[in-house]
This record gives C-alpha cells, sequence and structure tokens, in this order.
C-alpha cells in the first residue's frame, strides 16, 4: 500500500480537493493521511472536522516542536517562518510514522494537486526516489547542493538504506556556505549514498515557461500578452498540454506549475504567507476550481 501524506495549515478545502482528485486519479491502493500544524485552536478544529468528514486520518503537529527547535537551526532564525514550520511538521510525521511504513511513501503539499493519471508504485518500480532537484550555490565555493524539493517526494521505504536519517531541513546545510529551501538537507542523504541510489527527477515548469505569469522570472521572459490564444494553444498543444490545461492557461492564473508532466498542479503558496489580497485569491481560487471540475467530470 502506498501511504499519502500531506501538511495542512490553514486550507481544508485544499484536503477535500486532493482527496477527490486522489481518488480520480491515483492508481495505487493507498491510504491519505494529512498532518495538521494549525496553529489556533480554530483552525486545528476546522482541519480536524474536515478529516473527520472524508474519514481522513489526521495527526496534530506537538506545537512546541516548533520552540524546540525540533530541527538545527542557526542564530538569528525565525523558528515560525512558513518555510521552517513545514520542514519541522514534514520531520515529525516522518519520524513518527511515515519511515516506519513498509510500502511507498509520497510527500505532497497541501496545495499540490494530482491532475492526471498516476501511479506512485509503477513511478517507483525502478527507483530509490523520484522528485523535483532544485539546487543551491555555495557562497564560497560556487559548488552547486542539488537536493529534493519539498513539495513533492516519492520513497520507495523498502529499497531506501538508512531511510530513519532522510532529513528534510531548510536553511544552512553543515559545513557549507550553502543556504537551502525545503528539503535542502536531503542532499546530505543524497550525497552519502550517491553510489548506491537510483533517484528519478521529475519535470518542473514555472509559469513563464507555458505563457501564465510567475513573480520569480524576469519581465524579459514573460512578453506573451501579444500572443494569440491560438497561438499559445498550439504550443501547448504541441508539448502535450491537455485541451482542460490549456484552457486553464489561457486565464493566465498567477503562479501556478506544472509537474512530472503535467500529472500534478502546484497552486503554490496555498497558504498565503506571501500576503495576497482576499480579491486575488477569490479570482485565483475560482479559476483553478473551474479546472478542476473540468478535469474530475470528463474523469467519470
Amino acid at each position: 500500500m502506498t501511504l499519502v501524506f500531506t501538511t495542512a495549515f490553514n486550507r481544508p478545502d485544499f484536503i477535500e480537493l486532493q482527496h477527490r482528485l486522489f481518488e480520480r486519479f491515483l492508481q495505487d491502493d493507498y491510504r491519505f493521511v494529512v498532518i495538521s500544524d494549525a496553529d489556533t485552536e480554530e483552525r486545528q478544529r476546522r482541519i480536524r472536522e474536515m478529516c473527520d468528514r472524508l474519514q481522513i486520518a489526521c495527526h496534530q503537529v506537538p506545537s512546541e516542536i516548533h520552540d524546540r527547535p525540533y530541527l538545527h537551526r542557526s542564530a538569528g532564525d525565525n523558528y515560525h517562518n512558513p518555510n521552517v514550520r513545514h520542514c519541522n511538521s514534514v520531520q515529525w510525521a516522518w519520524d513518527t510514522f511515515f519511515a516506519r511504513h513498509h510500502g511507498p511513501v509520497m510527500v505532497i503539499d497541501s496545495d499540490m494537486f494530482m491532475i492526471r493519471p498516476f501511479s506512485v508504485e509503477k513511478t517507483l518500480e525502478q527507483q530509490h526516489l523520484a522528485g523535483v532537484f532544485w539546487g543551491a550555490e555555495d557562497a564560497q565555493t560556487g559548488a552547486i547542493r542539488s537536493y529534493l524539493w519539498l513539495a513533492l517526494i516519492l520513497l520507495n521505504n523498502p529499497r531506501l538504506p538508512e531511510r530513519q536519517t532522510i532529513c528534510f531541513n531548510c536553511g544552512w546545510l553543515p559545513a557549507t556556505a550553502t543556504v537551502c529551501d525545503s528539503g535542502g538537507w536531503t542532499y546530505l542523504y543524497l550525497n552519502k549514498h550517491k553510489e548506491t541510489l537510483k533517484v528519478l527527477t521529475l519535470g518542473y515548469e514555472q509559469g513563464q515557461q507555458f505563457f501564465c505569469p510567475f513573480r520569480y522570472a524576469s519581465a524579459e521572459s514573460q512578453q506573451f500578452d501579444d500572443l494569440s490564444p491560438e497561438v499559445i494553444a498550439a504550443a501547448l498543444t504541441a508539448r502535450g498540454f491537455s485541451t482542460p490545461e490549456i484552457d486553464l492557461v489561457l486565464k493566465k492564473p498567477y503562479t501556478i506549475e506544472f509537474l512530472a508532466d503535467n500529472h500534478f498542479l502546484h497552486y503554490r503558496a496555498g497558504t498565503n504567507y506571501e500576503q495576497y489580497p482576499d480579491e486575488f485569491l477569490s479570482h485565483k481560487d475560482r479559476v483553478l476550481a473551474a479546472f478542476f471540475e473540468q478535469i474530475l467530470r470528463q474523469a467519470n
């Protein structure tokens, strides 16, 4: 059985959406588990009630792990930074439950959604791990430290050597001048076992790569407002985008990403740690909700 787990902070509606999409598109025998890192009693209650209604297992992260801190922190770090809380929560869940699982495990962001038929077991059949690689440069040596981004990682537990030692932390890598995003410390595990691990790289496309605005991209890479819908649709069709995916792109929802050959869609910043206005988020939610309902209808 494949174990799927996500962390939840403030969007119980995303739990229901992930649940519906897994039911439709995840091709394995699986169990979905929610790790709640809600920071208020009201948020905890709403997440717990959603999980109870959907009959999904839910575990509450002990709030005190963020103050210990649970993972190594450097001087001046904000223990409650969203990235830090995310890493703490996933690490606690991994250490407490999921490293002990004897089948495949999928770690997935709360705002990452499966949008095409997908099998974790088949993807990992000849692999130890699968995920999106990110890299960070060492400020002193210039070396690039590659690691698995915590938004989506597939782990073939039965094949992983010393899997209990995997660390999903962010921040400064030990004995380097490298600062990493969430999951950055997986570099240590990957480097230690580099002679034995088989790791499948999952594709990753940011907004400007498929004609959607993306705040981290340069203005020069986003000069596509003068392109007609027909030109965009033809380009995306040639790249294997489905009709619903093309319809979504033409509406230009801000900062979305596609992963693993369009098998996953990342809403991005779903907890709104970037503090977008309510009107902005409401529009983005409506556009994406229409897309999800369309692909769920077509899958019936």
